[in-house]
């Protein structure tokens, strides 16, 4: 008998886990919605073979949805639309936005408005969306190398930055 009460007893200690409190993850701040850039990317160039540097704005939008939240993390899914002066373009977005407003997405870059480097398809961007006054910011920044064909060009450091707000 003493035996099945210690083998109850260490059965029951087993079955409820740890003796310290869990508290609840900490809420992800709602962010959906269509952001707009005035503008919307700010891209920094760097030209391996000589380096020759320069920059560019794009005007645009980033449209989020986002999921529930589990663990402090949600998803998110969406589309960047590239505007003047670059070339009309739009690409998938999918990423995750935590508690504290940290965010990490992949989507595209734009092609610059003139030359002969290609739209970058796939960059991993990683930034924050903060609360403002009346308005969201969101800013994120994105690195990836680009061969770009034509005379004198080559390889090239693409910086993409991510600028855009959404009012309240």
């Amino acid at each position: 008998m003493k035996k099945a009460t210690s083998m109850f007893a260490l059965l029951a200690l087993a079955a409820c886990g740890s003796d310290s409190p869990t508290s609840p993850s900490p809420p992800v701040p709602q962010i959906a919605g269509k952001y707009n850039g005035y503008p919307a990317w700010l891209v920094q160039w760097n030209r391996s073979r000589d380096g020759v540097i320069g920059s560019f704005t794009c005007y645009g939008t980033v449209t989020l949805s986002q999921s529930e939240s589990m663990g402090g993390i949600a998803s998110l899914t969406g589309f960047m639309v590239v505007a003047q002066p670059c070339p009309a373009q739009s690409f998938d977005l999918t990423g995750t936005v935590q508690a504290d407003g940290s965010l990490h997405f992949r989507s595209g870059g734009p092609k610059p408005p003139e030359g002969q480097c290609p739209a970058a398809p796939v960059v991993e961007y990683a930034g924050v969306v903060s609360q403002k006054v009346n308005y969201l910011e969101l800013s994120a920044r994105g690195t990836v190398m680009l061969d770009c064909p034509g005379p004198g060009e080559g390889p090239q450091q693409m910086d993409y930055i991510v600028s855009a707000s959404r009012n309240n």
